[in-house]
């Protein structure tokens, strides 16, 4: 038997047969099961400090995971003649770059900018200076103006550098920015009024700047501690991309903590990771609640609210602490004082709800040495998964030895690990300064620790657990205390850690046809960089070849990279994302696709066999998975840029619309978002960077017999139950539509309404063999040939209110009605209706309809045949 489809607008027409002969056997296919490989990024960073030689910078270099083998190296800066207090060091995450401030003892603010991978001292160059960041300091003893007056942080889109930093003019803050290629808004960052000024309410010296930028944006948050006449102001600032906005004055005029004119800083600001809302958090002299906290929500600042306790009410709050979760709303903070006190708090510790829960304290912490009020003896720092965080801080007494709290947040926040000591052997005095640094990319945190004879030491936390032992005295002669075993105590912060991170950003993209099955395409649906149109979004395939590179200097192993899509702006961090199903997954509208068929080409982690974009970049990978392991092939170095391939089909997208796709880092657990930065070259084939996008065809309505993987049967069929020859008139039955033959009606226009039918290919059809025939809509009583064209008799009934009707995943039988029991009758009855859709139906949905009734009346003495066949025409009809 021959069957033929004919396509018409709003009508396409199948023809199904009914045989006596048994339907075609199927045989499944399965996708390939990847190489895996255990998915890593092995953070390294670099260590920054100063000595007892006023014009130079000491760093070293960390190889993962506790490895500073490759020994001390020297940047002569030629500086003023005054040892380094305070440094700042942070990576760019759009180039091989970064940037480090060191502000020294009279007051001067070197901004020194290192690239190429800066591991060697010829990597380094003095960007700027600022001679009157802050007065000249004394920072033990009786300390004065001992406070870091400036602070570095990149924008996370276009990868600027912001430094902020004060001059000797109250009531001012100065910015200057750094593209990778100029300075701005003022060339040489020259503190300027009415060019990079940012004027303060309070009529003071800025003390303390601490920035914060925001992650998926170019905004940035901003506090500072002002002193004004002796008392201490908090101002909080947002900048915006463009300028500083947003201005407010956290304290309530005069219930900033003091200390903070002199040394520490008390109080922090940090975002929330998924709301993108800010607060301002500060310690008052309030006898309770002295914590408190403003939030910015919508481009205002709401009221002073009581944060929480600190362990002993009313005693004078010196170092603040904020830190925010990459994966939930919630801050970790930490405080001490000058009771010997630490309080460690989270904000929304269910990730919700607004308020502080104090989840562990310390009241017998390392405090004031002689004079020195104390700095920052305690610390926080999130894991970069789990929702998991730590508090650091100093237990008392000479050769002062760390301590940790871990907590995890799985609904709440609560302790995990109690208060249990770090390793730290190497101090040999009291100690003057706890901080960390955490890894972006990993669950790795360095921990930097001091004491009054001048030692620096680290401790390396793995994601698990602390090292055996610290790093030994890397170096003896820091420049903290003017001489060792200082009684007065110090409060400088010479050094620094930071991890160099791992940044991947998307480049240049290519649509190529899904039909396609050489190992490098060749059939393109558009020109690079370019949206094709009037893609096929039932079932339309594409190979998507799309190009990502990595910017900050630190390489990924066996690391998937999978793909997402939205139909609203990529670059709004409101729009939801979808992955890309699995291969004949049902829950999304794409899913991967093996372009042909398990050869070896797009098969999933396979090495592409050739590149097809700008930028000469190196052969990547195939991706068909979404969730599985990494593979082996899934490397991606420092400085890399790689192709790699998506095969995708639609699975009834909607019609008329425009998808955009992005991709996904499993391993990090973040977008791969599209270089954007600003540093004066376009790295793309575009004038801009964008991400990969395509528009889908006006939708259209459509039958077709599919099997049980939604392929079309070429060779549709069914079989009637087999009757023996009889001397009276007789029934045969049969069920139209089954598991591996359903009849699926695909609905991607925006009309919901629409009629399934089943006809004869022609009404004076009949039931035909080699020898004689038998009608099927003849009425006739007794299947007796009545008075129609032809002179045979019988009668084909339907009954499709026995069927089964099974929507699309995510989809509805809403408002589909069965049609009822009926029997075709020529020139009366042709046609009879299966299914019937109505206004509220579902539209970009298909359903499966089977278990359709069939009873065929044959006559009496009807001679045999093997071969007794017609041919049926199932058809929908938008209405």
């Amino acid at each position: 038997m021959r069957v033929t489809r004919t396509a018409f607008i709003f009508i396409v027409v199948a023809l199904w047969i009914f045989s006596g002969w048994p339907p075609v056997s199927l045989s499944p296919r399965f996708p390939p099961v990847p190489e895996t490989a255990q998915a890593i990024v092995s953070p390294n960073g670099r260590l920054y400090y100063g000595d007892g030689t006023n014009t130079v910078l000491r760093f070293m270099e960390n190889a993962y995971d506790f490895d500073f083998s490759s020994g001390e190296e020297t940047f002569t800066h030629s500086a003023s003649a005054s040892l380094i207090r305070f440094i700042v060091a942070k990576p760019a995450v759009t180039r091989d770059e970064v940037m480090v401030g060191i502000l020294k003892a009279g007051g001067e603010l070197n901004v020194i900018k290192g690239i190429n991978g800066y591991d060697v001292n010829t990597d380094y160059s003095v960007a700027w200076t600022n001679a009157g960041t802050t007065p000249a300091m004394t920072c033990e003893g009786t300390e004065a103006d001992c406070s870091r007056a400036f602070d570095i942080t990149y924008e996370r889109l276009s990868g600027r550098a912001m430094v902020v930093y004060a001059d000797n003019t109250n009531q001012k803050l100065y910015y200057c920015y750094f593209d990778g290629t100029n300075w701005g808004p003022v060339s040489n960052c020259a503190p300027t009024n009415g060019t990079n000024d940012i004027s303060l309410s309070s009529n003071g010296r800025p003390t303390h700047v601490s920035l914060k930028p925001k992650g998926g944006s170019n905004e940035i948050l901003m506090g500072v501690g002002i002193d004004v006449s002796g008392t201490h102001e908090v101002e909080a600032y947002r900048w915006s991309g463009s300028t500083w906005t947003n201005q407010v004055v956290a304290t309530d005029t005069t219930n900033a903590s003091s200390s903070g004119n002199e040394q520490g800083a008390v109080f922090d600001i940090e975002w929330e990771s998924n709301s993108g809302d800010g607060l301002v958090i500060y310690a008052t002299t309030a006898t309770s609640n002295e914590i408190k906290y403003k939030v910015l929500s919508g481009g205002s600042w709401g009221s002073e609210q009581g944060g929480f306790n600190t362990n002993a009410n009313g005693a004078v709050t010196v170092w603040v602490n904020a830190e925010g979760d990459q994966q939930s709303d919630r801050i970790a903070v930490a405080t001490n004082d000058t009771s010997n006190d630490f309080n460690g708090a989270v904000w929304k510790t269910d990730g919700s709800t607004a308020g502080f829960t104090v989840l562990a304290t310390d009241g017998t912490i390392e405090g004031g040495n002689g004079t020195t009020a104390g700095p920052a003896y305690t610390d926080v720092q999130w894991e970069q998964t789990g929702s998991e965080f730590m508090y650091v801080l100093m237990d008392a007494g000479a050769g002062d030895t760390g301590a940790y709290i871990r907590v995890t947040c799985s609904g709440s926040c609560s302790v995990t690990t109690s208060q249990t000591t770090i390793t730290t052997t190497g101090l040999t005095d009291d100690a003057q300064m706890i901080r960390t640094a955490a890894s972006r990319n990993s669950d790795d945190i360095m921990m930097l620790l001091t004491d009054n004879d001048n030692n620096l030491i680290t401790q390396h936390w793995n994601g698990s657990a602390w090292e055996s032992g610290d790093s030994g005295v890397l170096e003896n002669t820091l420049s903290l205390c003017s001489s060792d075993s200082n009684g007065n105590g110090c409060s400088a912060m010479p050094a620094t850690f930071t991890y160099i991170p791992y940044s991947a950003w998307s480049r240049n993209w290519k649509f190529w046809q899904g039909t396609d099955t050489t190992d490098t395409p060749t059939n393109q649906l558009a020109n690079e960089n370019v949206t094709p149109s009037g893609f096929n979004s039932s079932n339309g395939k594409f190979r998507l070849r799309f190009s990502v590179v990595e910017l900050s200097g630190t390489g990924q192993d066996n690391a998937r990279k999978k793909l997402q899509y939205a139909t609203a702006d990529p670059d709004s961090s409101s729009t939801t994302w979808t992955d890309v199903d699995d291969p004949g997954g049902t829950g999304a509208v794409w899913r991967y696709v093996d372009c042909n068929g398990g050869s070896g080409v797009c098969d999933d982690n396979g090495a592409l066999g050739g590149t097809t974009l700008s930028g000469s970049p190196t052969t990547g990978w195939w991706t068909l998975d979404k969730d599985a392991a990494g593979g082996s092939t899934m490397d991606h170095a420092a400085l890399q840029l790689r192709e790699l391939e998506f095969s995708v089909e639609a699975y009834y997208a909607t019609s008329s619309t425009t998808y955009y796709f992005r991709m996904y880092d499993v391993d990090q657990g973040k977008p791969v978002r599209r270089e954007q930065d600003n540093d004066g070259s376009n790295d793309c084939a575009s004038s801009s960077c964008t991400y990969p996008s395509l528009t889908t065809a006006s939708g259209s309505l459509s039958v077709d017999i599919v099997d049980g993987s939604g392929v079309p049967v070429s060779s549709p069929s069914m079989v009637m139950s087999s009757v023996s020859l009889s001397f009276v008139y007789q029934t045969a039955t049969g069920s139209f539509g089954a598991a591996s033959q359903k009849v699926r009606v695909s609905n991607t226009t925006g009309t919901p309404t629409w009629t399934l039918s089943l006809a004869a290919s022609a009404s004076t059809a009949v039931w035909d063999s080699a020898g004689t025939d038998y009608d099927f809509n003849d009425p006739t009583a007794g299947a007796g040939d009545g008075g129609d064209t032809d002179s045979v008799g019988g009668r084909m009934t339907i009954d499709p209110s026995v069927s089964t009707i099974t929507p699309k995943s995510g989809c509805s039988t809403t408002d589909l009605t069965k049609g009822s029991q009926t029997g075709y009758s020529e020139g009366v009855t042709n046609s009879i209706t299966l299914v019937t859709a109505g206004s509220s139906a579902n539209t970009n949905c298909y359903w499966d309809i089977t278990g359709v009734g069939i009873a065929q009346t044959i006559p009496a003495e009807q001679p045999i045949a093997s071969d007794y066949n017609i041919s049926m025409t199932v058809s929908v009809v938008a209405s």
